[in-house]
């Protein structure tokens, strides 16, 4: 049985145009219908982008929407900075308080 014979026996396209596929279907898609899908992909993006600025907002206990993006960002640079200023700071007072052993 040839190829031909088994796809004319069975096809889910039987009597329609089967579905577009290869490098020319963007061409077939009207301008409007890529358009809105674009749109939907934008907004989805937008949204999550905008869950992770507002989980960032609760782990600073900055009320959403009361600081701009530009003024989060700064306020995490700023809060690392400390930490790690501190963090500094207790291992140098840790390294000079620790009695270091002397060897017989």
């Amino acid at each position: 049985m040839t190829e031909a014979e088994v796809q004319s026996r069975w096809s889910p396209w039987r009597g329609q145009e089967s579905p577009p596929y290869g490098p020319g279907v963007k061409d077939r898609v009207p301008a409007e219908v890529q358009l809105v899908a674009l749109q939907a992909t934008y907004d989805s993006y937008r949204e999550s982008t905008m869950e992770l600025w507002r989980d960032l907002s609760d782990i600073m206990d900055i009320p959403v929407m009361q600081e701009s993006l530009v003024e989060l960002i700064w306020s995490v640079r700023m809060r690392i900075e400390r930490l790690n200023s501190r963090i500094e700071i207790l291992e140098s007072t840790g390294a000079q308080s620790v009695p270091r052993k002397c060897k017989e």
